[in-house]
């Protein structure tokens, strides 16, 4: 096997590796806030790809601190605040919705990274280049092999399409969303509300077609909503930024209105 197959296979040996541990680690944070059993990937299977990502930098980029511990939790606690930042802020714009969010915490830069989190990020990557990597490395011997290499390329077919039919569903959930806001602008705009925050505007008159628009709309919402927990149950578990909570407050606010 040349170099570049050889390194090819290590990171994605990595890359593997990382992404389920990564998982498990989600899934124990949430079983313990929650006490069930949570899939916290943002794919089907049971992988986080930020972690295998995330580790494989940390892996390389953290080398030339590795013998001074100091200078080497210093280092990632930066990198990883700085990969945290970059991965939220991509996660954003590809998807025009917020995936975590550290606004309730000290020291947050927008939401997408907060202090007490990165110390904790800081010192898991000192015990993963430290300790976890050395013994995950010496698995190597047994992966760059025939065998191992063949199953490492079935893993990544199957994670390829898993993200596809990710993919695909988060399109179709962030339509739906998409509906839902048109709607709930297109009444605003019937009804010539002011454009205000909410919940303090108050109506000063109610007529019947006003009810009627607002008995339509609260009917079609809920319908989508209905379709959305039966379709997307998993992103309104798992994400619930990304879910129908603060669109359901839409059809409650507007009711507010009428009072």
């Amino acid at each position: 096997m040349n170099a570049s197959l050889e390194l090819f296979f290590t990171l994605l040996f990595y890359f593997v590796i990382y992404a389920h541990i990564g998982w498990i680690m989600e899934v124990c944070y949430a079983y313990k806030n929650q006490r069930k059993f949570v899939n916290r990937g943002f794919l089907y299977g049971p992988y986080c790809s930020m972690y295998g990502f995330a580790a494989i930098v940390l892996i390389y980029s953290l080398k030339p601190f590795q013998h001074n511990i100091i200078i080497l939790y210093i280092a990632s606690f930066f990198i990883t605040s700085i990969v945290e930042y970059i991965t939220g802020a991509l996660l954003e714009k590809m998807f025009h919705t917020t995936w975590w969010d550290y606004s309730e915490d000290k020291f947050n830069i927008k939401g997408r990274i907060c202090l007490g989190f990165s110390l904790l990020w800081g010192a898991v990557a000192v015990l993963l280049i430290k300790f976890v990597n050395p013994l995950i490395s010496r698995l190597l011997k047994y992966v760059l092999t025939t065998p191992g290499i063949i199953i490492l390329l079935i893993i990544l077919i199957l994670i390829i399409i898993d993200t596809i039919c990710t993919l695909i569903s988060v399109s179709n959930f962030n339509k739906s969303m998409d509906k839902i806001k048109e709607n709930f602008i297109q009444l605003k705009q019937k009804l010539k509300l002011p454009n205000v925050k909410f919940p303090n505007m108050k109506l000063s008159h109610k007529n019947k077609i006003e009810q009627e628009m607002l008995e339509e709309f609260t009917k079609n919402s809920n319908k989508t909503f209905e379709a959305l927990q039966k379709n997307y149950d998993r992103f309104i578990k798992v994400f619930p930024d990304l879910t129908v909570h603060k669109f359901k407050s839409f059809v409650n606010k507007l009711k507010d209105m009428f009072k």
